[in-house]
């Protein structure tokens, strides 16, 4: 199922090695997919995340004039957090003049939209993972998991759903709550087919 594919997903990105034309694509991998995972944002936001804005010590990530021009501070779980300073530690020593997070293979700029969409397969097929069933998923769909995920959790905790949305819609960075609504929707059909298989 889906769980299985999201850990074979992150076996296949611990599983880059040292590249000599690209001396940190092993180190870039695993981490820029995390955040996109565990954070929800948008591909983009990570790729042109500096790391003016990523804030270890207190654990957040100050993304900027993203969709629809408006800031907002992220904030990265613990277990994130450690793998994030870890990781900046070695990428600093590497390419230590870079402003981006994930610097490019040449240290100069951030990586393409090609490039996360080639890595993403890329990753899967370092799994064994070359087929799927229904629409084949994209690296935007992380933004999906980790809003619908965040629903699930809720309700099996018996949160109020109302009341937490707007949390969900700012931290996501919606400009509008309909489009935060869409997540419960596309959570609610989920749940409705998987309860008819």
């Amino acid at each position: 199922g889906d769980v299985y594919k999201r850990q074979a997903f992150f076996h296949g990105a611990d599983s880059f090695r040292p590249h000599e034309k690209a001396p940190a694509r092993h180190l870039v991998i695993p981490v820029f997919y995390r955040l996109l995972y565990c954070c929800g944002l948008r591909p983009a936001e990570a790729r042109l995340l500096k790391k003016e804005n990523v804030d270890l010590v207190r654990g957040s990530v100050y993304v900027v004039e993203s969709k629809g021009h408006k800031d907002r501070v992220v904030a990265v779980a613990d277990d994130l957090l450690q793998i994030m300073r870890s990781y900046s530690t070695l990428i600093s020593e590497i390419y230590p003049d870079s402003d981006y997070f994930f610097p490019r293979y040449d240290g100069d700029g951030p990586y393409t939209k090609r490039w996360t969409e080639e890595m993403f397969w890329r990753c899967f097929s370092m799994a064994g993972i070359t087929a799927f069933e229904g629409p084949k998923p994209r690296v935007y769909d992380f933004r999906h998991t980790f809003a619908t995920e965040c629903i699930c959790r809720w309700m099996r905790e018996g949160r109020d759903i109302d009341a937490m949305l707007p949390f969900l819609s700012a931290y996501m960075g919606h400009a509008r709550y309909e489009d935060t609504l869409y997540y419960c929707l596309l959570y609610t059909s989920d749940a409705a087919d998987e309860a008819r298989s």
